[in-house]
């Protein structure tokens, strides 16, 4: 009769720590599980910020293309505005010695 107390007692004891045991797997599991899904929202959240911050990345680019496009006009045309002025001058100042030479014909006949 004891022996068999103590076996059932045994067995009760066994189980038990069996059930603890699986509690504590079950307990194991879900904080894993709870810390993988956390992983996973912040590498998310992560690459949803890389991918905007290319998004501005080639926007900023493409704008500093066209600055430089605009820039590079715009030399262009402070360059033919600088030959077109340097011409005008040069023009000018024969049409003065033209002009200063026909007066000393002039004077001269």
């Amino acid at each position: 009769q004891k022996d068999a107390e103590d076996l059932k007692a045994q067995l009760e004891a066994l189980q038990k720590e069996q059930q603890e045991q699986s509690m504590d797997r079950d307990r194991h599991f879900a904080e894993v599980e709870a810390k993988t899904k956390a992983d996973e929202s912040v590498k998310s959240q992560l690459q949803d910020q890389l991918v905007e911050k290319e998004r501005q990345i080639e926007a900023a680019e493409a704008k500093m293309k066209r600055e430089e496009k605009l820039n590079s006009e715009l030399q262009e045309q402070s360059e033919e505005k600088d030959r077109q002025l340097a011409a005008a001058e040069e023009a000018k100042i024969k049409a003065e010695e033209e002009f200063k030479s026909e007066l000393e014909e002039q004077s001269a006949e």
